[in-house]
C-alpha cells in the first residue's frame, strides 16, 4: 500500500480531503521518529515496537580482493509485530487446529 493510497482511503472514511489527512500522516509520523530517535524505543499497542538497534564494528573479508575490511558500528530500526499481527497472519489451518484442541479438552 502506498501513501496515496493510505490518505486517499482514509479521506473517504473520514470524509476529509487526502491532503488534510496527508498533513496529519506526516505530522504523526514525525513525532513517531523523533520519539524514535529520542529513546530508541517505539510501542505501538497492537501493531507492534520498533527499536533501534546497535551493530558493533566488525572485520570482514572482501571475497573479490581478499582484503579484510572494518566496517564501522552503525545502527538499524527493528520491528516486533503485536500478537494482534502474528495471528492475523499465521494460516488459517494452524488457527483453526489450535481452537479445536482446546474446544476438545
Amino acid at each position: 500500500m502506498k501513501r496515496r493510497d493510505i490518505t486517499s482511503r482514509v479521506g473517504d472514511k473520514l470524509n476529509l480531503s487526502a491532503t488534510t489527512v496527508g498533513q496529519v500522516l506526516d505530522t504523526t509520523l514525525e513525532l513517531l521518529f523523533e520519539d524514535l530517535v529520542r529513546t530508541g524505543r517505539l510501542e505501538w499497542r497492537g501493531f507492534g515496537t520498533f527499536a533501534v538497534r546497535t551493530y558493533a564494528q566488525r572485520r570482514i573479508n572482501n571475497p573479490s580482493t581478499g582484503q579484510i575490511i572494518t566496517l564501522p558500528e552503525r545502527k538499524s530500526v527493528t520491528f516486533k509485530p503485536s500478537v494482534q499481527i502474528r495471528s492475523r497472519l499465521k494460516p488459517p489451518s494452524a488457527r483453526t487446529r489450535r481452537s479445536a484442541r482446546a474446544s476438545a479438552r
